[in-house]
């Protein structure tokens, strides 16, 4: 079983390296944002689709929706999310971590009725955030160049990847139709940018350059090797579950 692992992980890392190298980007670092062109139409994309669409119904959603309602719905949506965790985890060779996520969704599961509680941190398991994207980066694919995705925001070429076989893993685990995969992702994103209303005072300047540097400093600190990170002493373990109070 360790064998066929290393043999695919080797064929992954074969994989992405030839996709960096295509592209042109396996040496260039993502600061340089080398499609900043590119990027920042899409961005403009992104903003207005925003400001039409996802902002209106993500205040309507944090207006008329009770605070408990909401944290349920968080809760809900981060116990699927563990399953990927604790698979990511185990692929970056982070077995504690691995073993802390499968036993949150046991128990937020059953004792957290299907995970509308959140019960597994009220016992002192807390989440460990893991994505494809670091198992990358774990397994030493070079970051590529920064991109800014329609829809799905700041990104770079490794996680671009890594957002995708998430989103793949996700929707198998779950067992989820084309109809249902459609349902997670918005009411994902709604969820999301509902936990960001009360920060958008925060951003300032160019806003393509400030979301472009807080992606990138985040991601940075997200792939850093353990020893470099004690995620005890950041915020980064809250970042997908967080909702402004």
């Amino acid at each position: 079983m360790s064998k066929v692992f290393k043999v695919a992980r080797r064929v992954w890392i074969n994989f992405i390296c030839t996709l960096l190298f295509i592209a042109g980007a396996a040496g260039a670092h993502a600061a340089e944002d080398p499609l900043e062109k590119i990027n920042r139409k899409i961005f403009s994309f992104n903003m207005q689709a925003d400001r039409w669409v996802v902002k209106p119904v993500a205040t309507a959603y944090s207006n008329v929706t009770p605070k408990p309602i909401k944290r349920s719905v968080t809760n809900a949506l981060e116990n699927i999310r563990d399953v990927n965790y604790a698979l990511n985890a185990l692929l970056q060779g982070r077995l504690k971590d691995a073993a802390t996520s499968a036993s949150r969704v046991a128990i937020n599961t059953t004792a957290g009725v299907a995970g509308l509680l959140d019960v597994a941190s009220k016992i002192g398991l807390k989440k460990k955030y893991a994505d494809f994207g670091q198992t990358l980066a774990s397994w030493h694919v070079p970051s590529g160049p920064y991109v800014m995705l329609p829809i799905f925001g700041p990104s770079s070429l490794r996680d671009g990847i890594g957002l995708a076989a998430d989103a793949f893993a996700l929707s198998v685990q779950a067992q989820l139709s084309l109809e249902g995969r459609l349902g997670y992702l918005g009411a994902t994103t709604i969820d999301s940018r509902s936990g960001l209303l009360n920060v958008e005072p925060l951003v300032t300047g160019d806003r393509y350059i400030f979301f472009r540097e807080a992606y990138l400093q985040t991601r940075a600190l997200l792939t850093a090797p353990p020893a470099q990170v004690n995620s005890e002493d950041t915020f980064l373990d809250e970042i997908p579950a967080w909702i402004p109070d």
